[in-house]
């Protein structure tokens, strides 16, 4: 699991998605960098350690760029340095990926760039190889191009140095929201839409192997996996920066753990009928549940899911 965030707008991006990363930090924190363009230059920072280290190494320069990616690692292939970090590009800085997920297949792939120079021990380097070895100039096809022969779950976001004010954005069994700001026109991309909290944007949750075309000032739109427009309709959920800040708690996992009961309490709240007591789910209109006819639960967990899996047996056996 790793954090993904990009920005595209008249802000300062590389301010803006460092702002964003750290709401990521709890999916991982191995290592951090960003990307952006300015001055016709793909330009790449990335640090091993937490994101304050990278933070750190940016104060110490100044930028004028409106469009950026960003990423905060969870190792899972290669060990945790700034070498291993993301965003990774192609051998010659013209391509560069921030990416959530395992990309199954990228052996293989790398057999197939015979041209490509790898410089981690990563999956996701094969992504601008494969990107860079299809572009002639059309960054979109060049994108959809790379995307159909990736295999695995993966989550992307991707600048090209030739297109300046342009994301690209796509996911496959990975979770990935764009959001976008109508007032100001100014698009966001975050693996996880909390760390979009406090922002009144419209937001896109991106199903699998859909493709968002992102252009500075510009309502995003939509592919799927063939290169087809598709319509992906906007959601506002009311999320506010107080429901992902650690509060008076010095680490997520405690608060996490202190919230557990007032987390079943809204879970069993909106899902409840308020007259009848059954369960109800509003996103499954139609569906009937008749508790009367189970004679038994099973549940599956792993990792730490299996602790609370083993509490629900003991509870329910009792």
């Amino acid at each position: 699991m790793c954090g993904v965030f990009a920005y595209l707008g008249h802000q300062d991006a590389v301010t803006a998605v460092i702002k964003g990363l750290k709401k990521l930090e709890y999916r991982g924190y191995d290592s951090s960098g960003v990307a952006f363009i300015e001055n016709d230059n793909l330009i790449v920072i990335k640090e091993a350690g937490k994101i304050s280290v990278l933070e750190g190494k940016i104060k110490e320069k100044s930028f004028s760029t409106h469009t950026a990616i960003a990423h905060t690692r969870w190792a899972t292939h290669g060990e945790p340095c700034a070498r291993n970090a993301h965003p990774h590009c192609d051998k010659n800085h013209t391509v560069a990926v921030v990416h959530n997920g395992v990309i199954e297949n990228y052996l293989h792939i790398k057999q197939n760039l015979k041209d490509a120079v790898f410089k981690s021990d990563t999956d996701t380097e094969v992504v601008p190889a494969l990107i860079a070895n299809l572009y002639r100039r059309d960054f979109l096809k060049a994108c959809i191009g790379a995307f159909s022969k990736l295999e695995g779950a993966f989550a992307l976001a991707i600048i090209h140095k030739d297109h300046p004010n342009t994301l690209i954005a796509t996911a496959e069994k990975s979770p990935l929201v764009v959001g976008y700001q109508k007032t100001t026109k100014e698009t966001y991309i975050a693996s996880d839409p909390s760390a979009l909290a406090g922002l009144d944007l419209d937001l896109f949750f991106l199903k699998d192997g859909a493709i968002s075309l992102l252009k500075k000032g510009e309502y995003p739109i939509f592919y799927d996996k063939m290169g087809v427009r598709i319509e992906v309709i906007a959601t506002h959920p009311n999320m506010l920066s107080s429901d992902i800040s650690k509060g008076i708690f010095p680490h997520f996992m405690l608060k996490e753990i202190f919230e557990q009961e007032s987390s079943v309490h809204t879970v069993i709240k909106k899902y409840t009928d308020p007259l009848s007591k059954q369960p109800l789910f509003k996103e499954l209109p139609g569906l009937k549940l008749d508790f009367s006819d189970i004679d038994h639960i099973t549940i599956i967990a792993c990792g730490t899911s299996y602790n609370a899996g083993l509490l629900g047996y003991i509870t329910l056996s009792h």
